[in-house]
C-alpha cells in the first residue's frame, strides 16, 4: 500500500489523469443537479462533446501553476491556496466562454459551470488531503517497528516537532501523544495527535502505549522546570531526550534532527563547571562521603565522577531509598 502511495505521490502523469477524471465527475454531477437529475439527451451529447475542453483548461492551468510538482503526502495549506487560484481562473474563463460563445450554454449551463468549479476544488482538495492523511495515519496509530515517542509540551515547537516525523517516515518515529499541563489543552488533537494528560500521568501512559522514548519539547523551560519534569520521566523505562531552547534562539527551526540526549546543562540551564577531582581527591581520600538525590540525573553523575577516587565508602540516597555503593 506504501509503495502504491508514493508512486502515485510521485508520478505527475497519474496526478494529472486522476485530478482529470475528478474534474470530469464533478462537472456531471453539476449538469445533473441542474436537471435534478434527468438530463436531456441533447444536453448531454452536447456535455460530453464540451468537457474534455472543460477538463484541458483546469489541468493546463494547474499544470502552470506547479500544482503537479508537489507531493501529495506534503499536502499543505499553501498547496490548498494554489489549487484555489487555479481553479477561481478555470471557473472564471469557463464563465466567460459559456457567456461570450454562442450556442456554450447548450453544452455547459452557466449554472453549471459555477457548480462545477466549486465541485471540482473540493473534490481536487479533497483527494490531496485524504492521500496526506492515510498516507500518516499508520504513523500516528504507532506503525509495528517504529520509535514510539510521547511528547511533552504540546506548544507549537512541539506541534513542528510532531508534524516533522509524519512527514518524514524514514525518521522511524511515531509520535503517539502529547503531555500538557496546561488544562486547556487537555484531550486537544494535534496534528492529529492527542494530548493524553498532565506530567503527573507520564509513567501511566508510557506504560499503556510502551513507550519508546519521550522528547522535552519545551524550547523556553529553564533548568529547574526541566528538574520538576524529570521524576516523572525517570519513572519509566524510556529514553528521555530534550529539545534545547539554543536550537530555537539560532536558527528558529524546530524539527526531529534538532532533538538530542538530556546532557546536565539542560538541568542546571547553563554550562557545567568542571569538577577538578585532582584538587579535590586528597579532600575525600579515605572518607565516607554521602550524595543525596543520587538517583536523579545530577547526583548520579556525581557520584560517577568520586567512584572512581579512594573513597572509604560512599553512600547514595534517594527519595529515601538507601543505595550502597563502594569506592575503589
Amino acid at each position: 500500500m506504501r509503495r502504491i502511495q508514493q508512486f502515485i505521490s510521485n508520478t505527475k502523469w497519474l496526478k494529472i489523469a486522476l485530478d482529470a477524471i475528478a474534474i470530469f465527475l464533478s462537472f456531471f454531477v453539476a449538469l445533473s443537479i441542474r436537471f435534478e437529475f434527468a438530463i436531456p439527451r441533447d444536453y448531454l451529447v452536447h456535455f460530453l462533446l464540451a468537457v474534455p475542453a472543460v477538463v484541458l483548461l483546469f489541468v493546463l492551468t494547474n499544470y502552470l501553476m506547479n500544482i503537479y510538482a508537489r507531493r501529495w503526502k506534503y499536502a499543505s495549506f499553501d498547496e490548498l491556496l494554489s489549487l484555489s487560484s487555479s481553479t477561481i481562473i478555470s471557473t472564471a474563463i469557463i464563465f466567460l466562454a459559456v457567456l461570450l460563445i454562442p450556442g456554450a450554454r447548450k453544452a455547459i449551463p452557466v449554472s453549471v459551470a459555477i457548480i462545477g468549479g466549486v465541485l471540482s476544488l473540493f473534490t481536487l482538495a479533497f483527494i490531496r488531503l485524504e492521500f496526506r492523511f492515510f498516507t500518516e495515519r499508520k504513523l500516528r496509530l504507532g506503525d509495528g517497528g517504529r520509535i514510539k515517542v510521547l511528547l511533552i509540551g504540546a506548544g507549537e515547537a512541539g506541534e513542528m516537532v510532531a508534524r516533522d516525523m509524519l512527514r518524514h517516515p524514514e525518521y522511524e518515529y511515531s509520535p503517539v501523544g502529547f503531555i500538557d499541563d496546561d488544562p486547556g489543552k487537555r484531550n486537544m488533537v494535534v496534528q492529529g495527535v492527542p494530548v493524553l494528560g498532565g506530567r503527573e500521568e507520564i509513567a501511566k501512559i508510557a506504560k499503556k502505549h510502551e513507550i519508546d522514548e519521550i522528547f522535552i519539547t519545551i524550547p523556553s523551560a529553564t533548568g529547574e522546570k526541566i528538574r520538576e519534569i524529570l521524576p516523572f520521566c525517570e519513572q519509566t523505562e524510556a529514553e528521555i531526550k530534550i529539545l534545547p531552547g539554543i536550537v530555537l534562539a539560532m536558527t528558529g527551526e524546530i524539527g526531529v534532527s534538532a532533538v538530542r540526549e538530556l546532557r546536565l546543562e539542560d538541568l542546571l540551564g547553563r554550562e557545567p563547571v568542571e569538577t577538578d577531582l585532582a584538587s579535590i581527591s586528597a579532600y575525600i581520600t579515605g572518607k565516607v562521603v554521602m550524595v543525596t538525590g543520587a538517583g536523579g540525573s545530577i547526583g548520579s553523575e556525581l557520584s560517577r565522577q568520586i567512584s572512581g577516587l579512594a573513597l572509604s565508602r560512599s553512600l547514595g540516597i534517594h527519595q529515601g531509598d538507601l543505595e550502597r555503593g563502594c569506592g575503589g
